[in-house]
């Protein structure tokens, strides 16, 4: 896949401003965070999952006063009906991703605490920017 370079650059400063705001969340006191974390109570998303502290203070500190409700990612919401409409920037939060299980067996069983569980950088859209998707 061939990006531009406005491509390239929005990337850029996307990483930069994030970097920003774990910096940001890093320095700040556990009560700093939980008062943040609180403007945001009980954050969820279209399916159900209440998202943790951390991810809501990250939501927090992205909204710029935007009212924040229900939360998904692109698919989650297609899944829903809805579809987030063209030009809409979403919220960037931390997502774990579980190590693949190597066959159907182990897929049924818990994972394992010693296995590392990495996350990565994720986009989620607000219930607001999205609408019912026409039946086709």
């Amino acid at each position: 896949m061939n990006l531009t370079q406005a491509q390239i650059d929005a990337t850029k400063e996307r990483r930069e401003r994030f970097r920003g705001f774990v910096r940001t969340i890093s320095k700040m006191s556990d009560e700093e965070r939980t008062a943040l974390a609180d403007r945001l109570p009980g954050l969820a998303t279209c399916e159900g999952h209440v998202l943790s502290p951390y991810n809501q203070v990250l939501i927090a500190l992205q909204t710029n006063g935007q009212p924040v409700t229900i939360l998904g990612g692109f698919r989650q919401w297609k899944r829903q009906g809805r579809h987030v409409r063209k030009g809409e920037h979403g919220f960037v939060v931390w997502i774990p991703c579980l190590p693949k299980k190597e066959n159907e067996q182990d897929k049924d069983q818990p994972t394992d605490e010693t296995e590392e569980v990495k996350f990565i950088l994720g986009t989620l859209f607000d219930i607001s920017q999205t609408e019912e998707s026409l039946a086709t």
